[in-house]
């Protein structure tokens, strides 16, 4: 099979300097959102000859009226998942995932104290790697901006890179930015990598470590009583079936877009979902769980010189499944794929920290 992709993932190390409260929300949502509030100015800071030392955003322009963001990292990573040069022809209707990915390693209505130290695991694919830099100084120029419930102040300590096994291994700042190239996998690395570790088993326990979403578009003839198994489109991961579509449809679609991946052949796809549904699930202890996310308001009023002061947050439930599976049946074609999907992420909100599971056998 004739089939790449690659990426790279990084650790960041921070201190908070203030308590930091995150109120309702959960960590990948308030950090995504500090993010893009600091990226822009980054991406100016880091590359001036790309955006000439001057950014509209936080001056009154709205990201949408940015002159700049055909040319701007912030709107080929951050802002908008579709990369310039890809054919919107070819990926249909299919939700486009972006090329990041963060893994909070606290969740849950946290609360930092001074001195209390945290963990960001972030993942870029493709060409997305490129912009490491661009994330370290968003993190950077967020230190005094704050984040959370009263913009909790912290410090950067350290980025590195990981490797597949999460240890560090070079790195890339720790007070300023080092030469070193991060560490790049590749689909052959992670194929031997995952074979080496789980290859030859016939059953494996997936545990759901973060909030995990699938959403399916609606089955003409679907049961009232499957319905309310699955509320809210939501598509419970206890069938493999269903597991493991998720995980090759975001796999795919990434390689495709931002790994210069021709589309995998339609007859080699159907036959590994066909092989899919042989596979048994033996036991699950799965809870439907809901958090709260902050909205991003993009109403009219951003073009009111004079904005109307909102009276409230607004805050949406965001639902998923978490707990565990134990899956059985000739699992050796799935084991790459499956191991890929550990760090990728699936389901909705997956740049946010949701979709996170690990392999056990």
């Amino acid at each position: 099979m004739d089939f790449d992709i690659s990426f790279s993932r990084y650790r960041f190390l921070i201190e908070a300097v203030d308590q930091i409260q995150l109120g309702k929300s959960y960590w990948g949502n308030v950090l995504r959102g500090s993010l893009l509030s600091t990226w822009k100015p980054a991406a100016c800071k880091v590359m001036p000859g790309q955006m000439g030392g001057q950014c509209s955003f936080g001056s009154g322009k709205s990201i949408e009226h940015c002159s700049e963001k055909p040319s701007c990292s912030f709107g080929q990573v951050l802002d908008s998942p579709l990369p310039p040069n890809a054919d919107r022809d070819l990926i249909g209707n299919t939700e486009i995932p972006r090329p990041y990915a963060f893994l909070p390693q606290r969740a849950l209505r946290p609360v930092l104290e001074p001195g209390d130290l945290a963990a960001f695991d972030l993942l870029l694919v493709g060409s997305a790697r490129r912009y490491i830099r661009e994330f370290c100084a968003a993190f950077i120029l967020g230190q005094e901006k704050g984040i959370g419930v009263g913009r909790g102040r912290y410090k950067l300590h350290e980025v590195t890179s990981i490797d597949l096994e999460d240890c560090a291994k070079e790195i890339l700042y720790s007070g300023v930015f080092t030469n070193k190239e991060s560490v790049c996998f590749t689909w052959k690395e992670v194929c031997d990598w995952s074979i080496a570790r789980y290859g030859g088993t016939n059953r494996v326990t997936v545990n759901f470590n973060s909030l995990t979403g699938i959403k399916q578009k609606p089955v003409k003839g679907l049961s009232k009583a499957y319905a309310e198994h699955s509320p809210s489109g939501l598509v419970a991961p206890r069938d493999f079936f269903e597991f493991f579509r998720a995980v090759f449809r975001v796999t795919r679609h990434l390689a495709f877009l931002y790994c210069d991946q021709p589309a995998l052949d339609e007859v080699f796809r159907r036959s590994l979902e066909d092989l899919s549904a042989q596979i048994e699930t033996v036991s699950e202890d799965l809870h439907q769980v809901e958090l709260y996310r902050k909205s991003e308001d993009k109403s009219s009023h951003q073009q009111d010189p004079n904005p109307p002061r909102p009276k409230r947050d607004l805050w949406y439930p965001v639902k998923g499944y978490t707990g565990w599976v134990v899956y059985q049946g000739d699992l050796d074609p799935f084991i790459p794929w499956l191991t890929l999907g550990q760090f990728l992420h699936i389901g909705e909100f997956r740049v946010e920290g949701l979709g996170s599971y690990r392999l056990t056998t």
